[in-house]
């Protein structure tokens, strides 16, 4: 891999929230480019029992993405 990039993404509903982080990277393999992708970690949370909004659902999967 000549290069990579970091990429974290994370998804909320009323019931679940996740998170996924992974690497994508450039490849140069006998004179051929290309992509590669790789997981690197993944989260998934059943949001709590009570009631939440949609941005405080939002700001609980943002701080499990910064828990990594």
């Amino acid at each position: 891999m000549e290069s990579g990039k970091l990429h974290v993404f994370g998804d909320i509903s009323q019931v679940v929230f996740s998170t996924v982080t992974f690497l994508r990277g450039k490849t140069n393999f006998n004179e051929k480019t290309g992509t590669q992708l790789a997981l690197v970690f993944g989260k998934v949370r059943v949001a709590q029992m009570e009631a939440l909004t949609i941005p405080n659902l939002k700001l609980q999967a943002k701080s499990e993405q910064n828990k990594k």
